[in-house]
């Protein structure tokens, strides 16, 4: 499961992003909500279906940031 939390990668490390990790139980930090990359939803809005290319976000549910990417290795990684 893709998992995260509200801890943010130590100090030293940049950029200063919240850890995500690979994670082998259920948990409610597994969860994420697939988000519309351009916009977001109103509440009355009809549910709209992902298709392959659509470019899309993902939100932590439980901290509200969307997972990032780019080009830093993980400081594990190092």
């Amino acid at each position: 499961y893709l998992h995260s939390h509200a801890h943010l990668y130590p100090d030293e490390y940049s950029p200063k992003q919240q850890q995500v990790t690979s994670y082998s139980h259920k948990d409610d930090n597994n969860k994420w909500k697939i988000k519309l990359a351009d916009r977001e939803l109103g509440p009355n809005e009809d549910l709209i279906y992902v298709h392959h290319g659509d470019l899309v976000r993902l939100e932590h549910i439980a901290t509200r940031r969307n997972l990032h990417s780019h080009r830093e290795l993980a400081p594990i990684s190092k």
